[in-house]
């Protein structure tokens, strides 16, 4: 990392102004030098500038018009960012006053690493692992989140919630795919293209994050579930070999679909039984869809 390097933290938010405010609180007590903060409400119910007021100008807001889900929102954020490394940290996320710096230095342990990952905690049992590395499972479709606690930096497959990106790289591959991946999974998507174009993911065990989340808990609403099966199609047929792909739907999926028609019925924070029916509609949406492979190269989406 040259010295000098500038880092944009892109924090995208909903309806979650507690989570946010602790979020961006750890950030501003970073001991990173050259830090540009912008968060990116996705149509709130409520205004999130109020709790981040007393930081004034340096946190940046943007809002999104209408609702547009996550991806989008980390592209718009990237997009109006200017620092040489992006960190995408969602807002229920807090970090360590060295954990951007620790990021930051994982650059310089070698030339192909476009992509640098703390060691991910629970927050509710903050000596808890919740993911260090990803890499991808024997069965189709399934990607394994290591709870191991590393003892030196180590590759991983993926990464999500917390993770700096080389600017130019992430530009390079055309950002997230907000088209086909809106939320859920578009980090599994931008590791297959970072790989594709010969980049690696490091995860350097002395860059730390929490994440308020429980350790079996999964974020779902009735417009979000949509996307939990589809998108996981859409990727295999991206980016598998046909017969995995065939071994997935046919051996894999249908048990699947009635484990989380079941399970969003249960878990959706809002009109149930509507999550459980947009399972159904993502399932045959992604099995439908022609135009799957990805747009390459392309500029992230603006505001």
């Amino acid at each position: 990392m040259k010295q000098g390097s500038t880092v944009s933290v892109v924090i995208p938010t909903r309806n979650r102004r507690s989570q946010l405010e602790a979020c961006v609180g750890s950030v501003m007590k970073s001991d990173y030098n050259g830090l540009e903060v912008i968060v990116v409400d996705d149509c709130s119910d409520e205004r999130v500038e109020a709790p981040l007021d007393h930081w004034g100008s340096r946190v940046r807001v943007i809002r999104n018009p209408s609702r547009r889900l996550l991806s989008y929102s980390r592209n718009v954020g990237a997009s109006a960012s200017s620092g040489d490394f992006v960190f995408f940290l969602d807002d229920d996320n807090v970090i360590a006053t060295d954990t951007i710096t620790e990021l930051a230095r994982t650059f310089d342990l070698a030339p192909g690493i476009a992509v640098a990952c703390p060691v991910i905690y629970l927050a509710r049992k903050p000596g808890t692992v919740w993911t260090s590395d990803i890499r991808k499972g024997r069965i189709p479709g399934f990607y394994i989140l290591d709870t191991a606690e590393p003892i030196r930096p180590v590759r991983t497959f993926s990464f999500h919630n917390s993770f700096m990106v080389r600017r130019d790289v992430f530009n390079d591959v055309g950002g997230f795919d907000s088209q086909h991946f809106p939320i859920h999974i578009s980090e599994l998507d931008l590791a297959y293209r970072l790989q594709g174009e010969g980049y690696i993911a490091v995860v350097n065990p002395r860059a730390k994050t929490w994440h308020d989340v429980a350790e079996s808990h999964m974020h779902v609403d009735s417009s979000r579930s949509f996307y939990t099966l589809r998108n996981r199609i859409i990727l295999l047929r991206r980016y598998e070999s046909a017969g995995t792909f065939w071994a997935y739907t046919l051996g894999v999926l249908p048990p699947l679909v009635a484990y989380y028609v079941f399970h969003h019925m249960l878990s959706s924070s809002d009109r149930r039984f509507l999550a459980s029916y947009n399972v159904l509609r993502g399932v045959v949406a992604g099995l439908a869809m022609r135009d799957i492979a990805p747009r390459l190269p392309r500029r992230t989406d603006s505001a």
